[in-house]
C-alpha cells in the first residue's frame, strides 16, 4: 500500500491507498488524531492500522485519516459539560472538502466511516444524519453520551448500511456514573440497529480489556469487517 501525508483545506490528513485501484475499491474515513501532532506520527499510525487491516481482509481498500483540533469540540454532536457539540463542522468538512478531494484523485468507490471512542460516536452520528456513507464502524464508541438513545431512536440510518459495533469487556468497570453505562448503552444501540430496516448487515463484538487496550487493533478489526461486509 502507498501512504502519504496530505493537507486538505488546511486540515492535516494521511492517505493510504491500495496498490491496485478498482472501481469498487472503498475508502474509509477515520479521525485518528487530535491537534497538530507530528507528520511522522500520523503516517506511522495510519500505516500501522492499514497493515493490521491487510491481515484481516484480502480485499483492496483506501484509508483517509484526518485530524480535528479538539475531540471534545469537533466530534461531540451536541453540548454536554466540556463538550461543545461542534461535530457538524467536521461533517461539513468531510462532505465539502474531504470527499470531493477523494473524487478529484479518482477514488470514487463506496465511502465508509469509522472511529474509536468519541470518534466512534461521531461516525455513528454522521451515519444517522447523512447519506454519505454506506458503512459505519463505531469501535468502543462513546455511546454513553447523554441523550444519545433519544437521538438514535428518532434518526434511523439514512440508507442501506452495514454497521459494526465493538466494546472492551472491562470498559463499564469505572466509578464514573455516566461512562459506567457504556455496555448497556452499546447493547441497546445494537438492538436498535438490528431492527432498523435500512441496515443490511451488522455485528457487535466484545473484546478483552478496557478502553485503551489494543486500540489500533480494535479499530483495524472494525474497518476490515466493513471492507469484507460490502460483498
Amino acid at each position: 500500500m502507498n501512504a502519504q501525508n496530505v493537507i486538505i483545506a488546511d486540515r492535516h490528513c494521511t492517505l493510504v491507498t491500495a496498490e491496485v485501484q478498482k472501481e469498487s475499491c472503498p475508502t474509509i474515513l477515520c479521525c485518528m488524531h487530535e491537534g497538530l501532532g507530528t507528520d511522522e506520527g500520523r503516517l506511522e499510525d495510519a500505516k500501522a492500522v492499514a497493515s493490521l487491516m491487510a491481515e484481516m481482509t484480502a480485499k483492496p481498500f483506501n484509508l483517509l485519516c484526518f485530524d480535528v483540533a479538539s475531540w471534545d469540540r469537533f466530534l461531540s454532536p451536541w453540548p454536554y459539560e466540556n463538550f461543545t457539540g461542534e461535530a457538524g463542522d467536521t461533517l461539513s468538512w468531510i462532505s465539502e472538502q474531504g470527499i470531493p478531494y477523494l473524487s478529484s484523485i479518482g477514488l470514487t468507490g463506496k465511502t465508509l466511516i469509522a472511529g474509536y471512542s468519541l470518534a466512534g460516536l461521531f461516525a455513528l452520528w454522521a451515519a444517522r444524519i447523512t447519506t454519505l456513507f454506506e458503512g459505519c464502524a463505531s469501535c468502543s464508541g462513546s455511546l454513553w453520551y447523554p441523550h444519545w438513545a433519544e437521538f438514535s431512536k428518532s434518526h434511523p440510518l439514512k440508507q442501506n448500511n452495514i454497521v459494526y459495533l465493538s466494546l472492551g469487556g472491562k470498559e463499564a468497570k469505572t466509578s464514573h456514573p455516566v461512562i459506567s453505562t457504556i455496555e448497556v448503552c452499546t447493547k441497546e444501540e445494537f438492538a436498535r440497529i438490528q431492527s432498523d430496516p435500512h441496515v443490511k448487515k451488522s455485528t457487535f463484538e466484545m473484546n478483552a480489556g478496557g478502553h485503551f487496550t489494543k486500540t489500533l487493533w480494535r479499530l483495524a478489526k472494525g474497518m476490515a469487517w466493513l471492507v469484507n461486509g460490502l460483498g
